[in-house]
């Protein structure tokens, strides 16, 4: 890599790739708005298995997250990020992310269509994107 860029690890969700989201490969240019990644602890619940995997930035195209520039890269690596939900005892309803329970897939491409059963979910891809670094100004 050379010193004018930098590796992004960018994370899009399930929900808005399979809603609206364009596909992607491997080597492919896109250009997404991102922000940086600030759900922690939901995030160390899908992820903790794999810390040095967490994603530096989210991708975002529904919410009109306001600090969220469009940046264009270069498409160098995408994971699927499946895990397992349960319910908490603690909570009334819903289901959550079962800690340690994370897979990660390295794919060719990405459209939103990923396997799941009734308990492993497809939860979102990781994706390292390749940017020029932005000016600091």
């Amino acid at each position: 890599m050379s010193p004018s860029t930098e590796t992004l690890r960018v994370w899009v969700t399930s929900w808005q790739q399979q809603c609206c989201g364009a596909p992607f490969a491997v080597g492919g240019d896109v250009e997404w708005e991102l922000y940086e990644q600030n759900d922690d602890a939901w995030m160390l619940d899908v992820m903790g298995a794999y810390p040095d995997a967490f994603p530096t930035h989210n991708e975002d195209h529904h919410s009109g997250v306001v600090d969220a520039p469009r940046t264009r890269g270069l498409v160098s690596r995408i994971r699927v990020v499946h895990c397992d939900f349960a319910p908490r005892a603690q909570e009334l309803a819903g289901m959550y992310p079962v800690a340690g329970t994370c897979a990660l897939v390295d794919v060719p491409r990405a459209d939103g269509r990923e396997a799941e059963t009734s308990t492993r979910m497809f939860v979102g891809y990781l994706v390292d994107l390749v940017v020029a670094p932005t000016p600091k100004g």
